[in-house]
């Protein structure tokens, strides 16, 4: 990939490097992240967070399951 390519890349991959604080050590899923975005690609398998905040338990509704009636 040349440079063109990879400038909206670059930049999208530095600005989630500063949305979460500028940590150290994290710079190949920020580029990761950054590469599906602009590409519109999934979400990679390192980068699931979407996927975890999509599958939300569902509230209980505080009752007990019946139990089926007995045909006698």
């Amino acid at each position: 990939m040349d440079d063109t390519q990879d400038h909206p890349i670059r930049k999208r991959a530095h600005q989630i490097w500063e949305e979460e604080g500028r940590p150290h050590g994290k710079h190949d899923e920020h580029w990761r992240r950054a590469k599906s975005e602009v590409h519109g690609l999934e979400d990679l398998p390192n980068s699931d967070t979407k996927k975890k905040a999509a599958t939300k338990p569902k509230a209980s509704t505080g009752q007990k399951p019946r139990s089926p009636k007995s045909a006698t």
